[in-house]
């Protein structure tokens, strides 16, 4: 099964809310469906063009 990555970049003064239903989504569905999801936590400056290799 093929696993997709999905980044959230973080930022200063993001809230717990604003990244916790985001997360909570991509967690749901690979529950519900036959796809799996790599979630990936990075500050706003490590995030670089191909950062997720």
């Amino acid at each position: 099964m093929e696993v997709t990555q999905v980044a959230f970049i973080l930022f200063p003064k993001v809230h717990l809310q604003d990244l916790a239903g985001p997360a909570q989504v991509f967690f749901e569905a690979a529950e519900l469906g036959n796809r799996k999801f790599k979630t990936v936590y990075a500050e706003g400056r490590d995030a670089r063009p191909g950062f997720l290799k």
